[in-house]
C-alpha cells in the first residue's frame, strides 16, 4: 500500500510540473489580402466611394464608378493568440491619407467593419479572422494614377491574466482613372440628293461646307456635319477613331459612306469644360440609284488611358 502511495504522488508531481512548463500561445497577425479599391472612373467633381468588409462597392456620387474590368478586396487579417482569450485591435492611423507620390492625396474618411470586430474573443484554436472596409474621399480635380498608404498598423491586445500587445501593418490601394462621356449632339445629314446617269460623289465636310462631282445633283435639304460632345477629366489625353466607311439601306442598292473627317486633330488634350467636334464625310451614290430614305450608323470612339 506504502509503495502505491509513493508512486501515484509521483505521477502528481511529474504531471504538475509539465503543466507549469507550458508556455502562452505565442500572438500573431497574419495579413491574408490588403484593402484595394481596383480602378476607378473619375470626373473632375470628385465625390466618396466605399468598399465594406465583404468586399461591396459602394459610390456616394454620380462622378465615380469602378471600371468595368476591375476587381476589389477588402482587407483580412488573422488573428492568432491563447484559445478563448479577450482582444482589442486598434487600427492606427485612423484616418490614413493615400499619396500618388507627387502630391495628390485621397483621404480615407472611415474604416468599415462588422459590429465587434475590434473586440472580441479568439475560438477554441485561438484565432479570429478580421474583415475591413472603408470609405474614400476624392477630392475634385484629382489627379489619375496609382494611390497608396502602405502600412496602416493593426495592434492586437490580449487582455486578460497575461496580457500582450503585438502590432502588424496592412495596405490600401486604389487606381484613379479618368471618366470621359462622348455624346452625339447631331447626326451627319446629307440632305436629298438627285442621282444621275453616272456615279456621283457628295461631300459634308467638318465646318459644314458642301460639294460634288460625277452625276449627282443636291436637290433640297440642309447637308450637316454630324456634331459630338466629350466631357470629362480635364488634362486628359486621347485620341479619336473614325471609321473608314459605313453602308446606308434603304430601298435600292446599299450606299457607301466614306472618307470621314473630325474638324479637330485626332489626338488632343482634354480641356477644362470639354470640348465639342463635328464630323463630316462623303458619299458616293451608284447610277440611276432607286429613290427613298437610306440611313445607317457610324461609330466615333475616343480612346483614353
Amino acid at each position: 500500500m506504502n509503495a502505491l502511495r509513493a508512486l501515484l504522488g509521483l505521477a502528481a508531481l511529474s504531471l504538475a510540473s509539465i503543466v507549469q512548463a507550458q508556455a502562452p500561445a505565442p500572438l500573431r497577425i497574419e495579413v491574408i489580402q490588403n484593402l484595394d479599391f481596383g480602378n476607378l472612373l473619375v470626373e473632375d467633381l470628385g465625390g466618396s466611394v466605399a468598399l465594406t468588409e465583404q468586399n461591396e462597392f459602394r459610390s456616394y456620387s454620380p462622378s465615380i464608378r469602378p471600371s468595368m474590368r476591375t476587381s476589389t478586396s477588402e482587407a483580412r487579417l488573422r488573428l492568432v493568440g491563447p484559445p478563448k482569450a479577450e482582444f482589442v485591435v486598434v487600427l492606427d492611423p485612423e484616418q490614413p491619407i493615400l499619396d500618388n507620390g507627387r502630391g495628390g492625396r485621397i483621404q480615407v474618411a472611415t474604416f468599415i467593419y462588422a459590429a465587434n470586430a475590434l473586440r472580441g474573443t479568439l475560438n477554441d484554436q485561438g484565432e479570429a479572422e478580421l474583415r475591413l472596409g472603408a470609405r474614400i474621399d476624392l477630392p475634385a480635380s484629382v489627379a489619375p494614377g496609382l494611390y497608396v498608404h502602405p502600412q496602416v498598423r493593426v495592434r492586437l491586445s490580449i487582455l486578460g491574466l497575461s496580457p500582450a500587445t503585438l502590432t502588424e501593418s496592412f495596405g490600401i490601394r486604389c487606381q484613379v482613372r479618368p471618366l470621359l462621356h462622348l455624346e452625339n449632339r447631331t447626326p451627319l445629314d446629307f440632305g436629298v440628293l438627285v442621282p444621275g446617269n453616272s456615279e456621283g460623289i457628295y461631300r459634308v465636310a467638318p465646318d459644314g461646307a458642301t460639294s460634288s462631282r460625277g452625276g449627282l445633283l443636291q436637290y433640297r435639304g440642309r447637308p450637316v456635319p454630324a456634331e459630338f460632345a466629350v466631357t470629362g477629366t480635364a488634362g486628359t489625353d486621347y485620341c479619336l477613331e473614325l471609321p473608314r466607311a459605313v453602308w446606308l439601306k434603304g430601298p435600292g442598292r446599299d450606299i457607301e459612306v466614306h472618307s470621314f473627317e473630325a474638324s479637330i486633330p485626332l489626338p488632343g488634350v482634354v480641356p477644362r469644360g470639354g470640348f465639342t467636334f463635328r464630323v463630316g464625310a462623303s458619299v458616293t451614290v451608284p447610277p440611276q440609284q432607286e429613290p427613298g430614305l437610306y440611313q445607317g450608323l457610324f461609330r466615333v470612339t475616343i480612346h483614353y488611358p
